[in-house]
């Protein structure tokens, strides 16, 4: 059993603690996590209805996340494999970002995080950010991965659907 400096036992204390936030404040449950979390919350109302879900996921993933989240996760990421040199980094900012890298990576954002937002706004408000950060976590391991990967392949003066198929070697016997 864990003591505080004074004696007292932390057990109950730390019990007490948790379960306040949790619950919340006598007054009612904490706000929203973050500004767009506050945001949603003032427009479309912080209960877990269908309805609500729907329209906060809509916004979070259909509006937000292509307007600011993907745009400056995806620069920050280029800016990484481009060993943050600024020259470097804005000759990979061409029409190919644009018209493959960007989209291949919304999508794939979609993929992970439209069912991870909908379970986060399916919870009380208090349990939405460890599973946020869970799936971050994920996320981040997942981008890393990918991006290292794709570091290490040799550029290419076009992108993988423009490039014209290559043609096989013959064989030697």
């Amino acid at each position: 059993r864990l003591v505080l400096a004074n004696g007292l036992n932390s057990l109950p204390l730390c019990h007490s603690l948790l379960a306040a936030h949790l619950e919340g404040p006598p007054h009612g449950p904490p706000p929203p996590p973050s500004p767009t979390h506050r945001f949603q919350a003032w427009l479309w109302g912080d209960d877990a209805k269908p309805a609500t879900i729907i329209k906060k996921v809509l916004f979070d993933q259909f509006v937000y996340t292509v307007f600011l989240a993907a745009p400056v996760n995806m620069l920050a990421f280029l800016w990484k494999d481009s060993h943050f040199s600024w020259p470097l980094m804005r000759a990979e900012l061409d029409l190919s970002f644009l018209t493959f890298r960007y989209p291949s990576g919304l999508v794939t954002g979609w993929l992970v995080w439209i069912p991870a937002v909908s379970l986060v706004y399916l919870l009380p408000s208090p349990l939405q950010i460890p599973l946020f950060n869970l799936v971050l976590c994920f996320f981040v391991l997942l981008l890393t991965f990918v991006s290292e990967r794709a570091a290490k392949q040799p550029p290419s003066p076009l992108p993988l659907h423009l490039q014209p198929p290559s043609t096989p070697e013959p064989h030697h016997r």
